[in-house]
């Protein structure tokens, strides 16, 4: 937390408590997408990719949306409450999703462990703050149709 920490500013001289628990959902969510990374590397290079096909599927999902809910949350401007909350709530999906497909082979293999608990803690950190942005999402007057 230290090192994001000396990278974010901050408006007053200290962290609020929403500063404190962004840094926090950065990391866990860099973390989270590491983890996924890895594991979907272990299971290609271990020749799992038939039994573990779903587990790679979700772990890239998972990588990609925990990348990019931390590059949103740590960027250097104010937050559109509204977009924060939806990409928290789309990684909170993607990783218990992910958490899921690998929990099923957790007794089997040490990298779905792991990537089913860095999942499973990213999103507790996803939904604890997307609580605290006390923003619901907005029905958009505009819907586009597919």
């Amino acid at each position: 937390m230290i090192r994001m920490a000396k990278q974010l500013p901050t408006q007053s001289e200290t962290f609020s408590r929403f500063n404190v628990d962004v840094i926090l959902c950065i990391e866990e969510c860099m973390n989270c997408a590491q983890t996924c990374a890895s594991a979907t590397e272990a299971s290609l290079d271990r020749g799992q990719w038939r039994c573990l096909r779903s587990c790679i599927r979700r772990n890239l999902d998972c990588a990609d949306t925990c990348h990019t809910t931390a590059m949103l949350l740590g960027r250097h401007v104010e937050h559109d409450r509204t977009v924060i909350y939806g990409q928290l709530s789309a990684c909170e999906l993607a990783c218990s999703a992910c958490a899921a497909a690998n929990e099923k082979h957790a007794h089997e293999y040490e990298h779905c462990r792991a990537c089913a608990e860095a999942c499973r803690r990213c999103e507790q950190f996803c939904r604890s703050l997307s609580r605290l942005t006390d923003c619901p999402p907005r029905r958009s007057r505009h819907v586009a149709r597919v």
